[in-house]
């Protein structure tokens, strides 16, 4: 039996990959990052969610093609979707909230003298249309969690290892979302690795899914 092209590595593949998908988001979570709180007062309105949702359709369609023709399949991405595994992923999504308040006791101590600790609705002014926060926590955990999930670590854990192929995951996934300030290194770490080894432990990427789409829907539903 041929080896299954998800267990193979090309590092032409994963930077392209990678770069379409998350670069832009990366170049720009850090320059709003160093330029402080307040540098943008529009995130989360319906102009941002409208870039994203066009964007995130235009990049995942040439990141598709790009698989596609290197050999990958749906099933490589260990979707699964089930009604099983939509309650494992609403179990899931309230984990996540206790990391993150767990997160929250462990960083006050440490971020109480900042401006920029924590990622908060007066920061993201937000207030968008119901349609695109919908739109959005449906598009957005499937992009993100399909590639920054499934896609880099069954695409490193043969190389590298499971433990620094989840490392790698969170690593990236911290990358994006740094422009919510310093907090966001740990909260969004803590996170990223509860859902990697979820997704490893499972062996099904739906429940990632579910819990992050739960996750944004209520975060911007309240901004």
């Amino acid at each position: 039996m041929s080896q299954s092209r998800a267990s193979r590595f090309h590092w032409l593949e994963f930077t392209l990959v990678i770069g379409i998908a998350f670069g832009f988001f990366i170049l720009s979570s850090v320059a709003s990052l160093l330029a402080g709180p307040g540098a943008d007062d529009r995130m989360f309105d319906d102009g941002h969610l409208t870039y994203v949702l066009v964007y995130e359709t235009i990049a995942g369609s040439v990141v598709a093609l790009i698989l596609w023709r290197n050999g990958w399949r749906w099933r490589d991405f260990k979707l699964q979707p089930s009604l099983a595994a939509t309650g494992q992923g609403m179990g899931l999504a309230c984990a996540g909230w206790l990391v993150y308040y767990f997160a929250a006791a462990i960083a006050r101590p440490i971020l109480s003298g900042t401006t920029s600790g924590y990622a908060s609705a007066d920061d993201h002014v937000g207030g968008a249309a119901p349609l695109l926060i919908l739109l959005v926590s449906l598009l957005n955990p499937l992009f993100e969690e399909i590639l920054v999930c499934s896609y880099v670590i069954e695409t490193l854990r043969t190389r590298i290892g499971v433990v620094a192929a989840i490392n790698v995951s969170t690593a990236l996934r911290v990358s994006y979302h740094v422009y919510q300030g310093p907090f966001a290194f740990l909260w969004v770490a803590m996170l990223g690795l509860l859902f990697a080894y979820a997704y490893v432990q499972w062996r099904r990427l739906w429940p990632v899914v579910v819990a992050h789409a739960i996750h944004d829907y209520v975060a911007l539903s309240l901004l």
